[in-house]
């Protein structure tokens, strides 16, 4: 398969079976590994095939550590917090939003270095 069969198939599996839509991002993703929409997608659908380790007590606490640690660059640890709010509201608009954010600075530091 295609990045572009890939990303396709995610997309229409995202509303019926986040574990295959789940797969084909991930493919997607070893086909283009700086591709920022497949690592936000991946990152994005994780909290719904698996569980996401460590914790935090609750969503707005979860949400408070992912700013604080973009605040002060610590990407990956704010991309772990965000995942975590997500997991207690599955859907949530401000985590999503914050998981693209945070996929793309990732992905943006990966490709300056």
């Amino acid at each position: 398969m295609t990045f572009d069969d890939c990303m396709s198939q995610g997309t229409a599996y995202m509303e019926a079976n986040a574990d295959r839509a789940f797969s084909y991002f991930q493919q997607a993703l070893t086909l283009q590994p700086n591709n920022v929409e497949a690592f936000s997608m991946v990152n994005i659908l994780e909290p719904y095939v698996r569980p996401i380790s460590g914790s935090c007590a609750d969503y707005t606490t979860c949400m408070n550590l992912g700013y604080t640690a973009t605040n002060q660059k610590d990407y990956q640890t704010a991309l772990v917090n965000f995942k975590r709010a997500l997991a207690f509201d599955l859907g949530n608009e401000y985590a999503l939003a914050a998981i693209r954010n945070v996929s793309r600075y990732i992905q943006e530091a990966a490709q300056a270095q």
